[in-house]
């Protein structure tokens, strides 16, 4: 179970490096993205940082090529705005998440409109 500790600075962490992300990134290759979440090691030392590509036209490679590129500095940048004893170890991982919901919103809604299925309907 995460402390409240953990949870505060993964917060902390994915909102900075939202920004991070949105101002300041270069590289053509990440594009619009947006952080999903963040997980943090028990010791605050590493971090998952899970992030969508927005618009679904890049390569998840190359965006993914772009973030490692960057990842000393986003560190660094994120470290001066944490504050804090030690800055993560960024590791970034593409969070394909939306692209589901989408499709599964899409096959509902066929159902939906072949009359094939109702939210309505009870469960026996």
């Amino acid at each position: 179970m995460k402390t409240r500790r953990q949870l505060r600075m993964e917060e902390r962490v994915k909102r900075l490096l939202g920004e991070l992300l949105r101002d300041g990134i270069r590289d053509p290759r990440v594009g619009l993205i947006s952080v999903m979440g963040v997980e943090l090691t028990a010791d605050l030392k590493q971090a998952r940082v899970y992030v969508s590509v927005l618009g679904g036209q890049a390569d998840d490679r190359e965006v993914l090529e772009g973030l490692d590129g960057a990842r000393g500095w986003l560190q660094r940048e994120l470290g001066a705005g944490l504050g804090s004893r030690y800055t993560p170890v960024l590791k970034f991982f593409i969070d394909h998440s939306i692209v589901q919901q989408a499709r599964i919103s899409g096959i509902l809604e066929d159902l939906r409109e072949k009359g094939d299925w109702s939210p309505d309907e009870d469960e026996d």
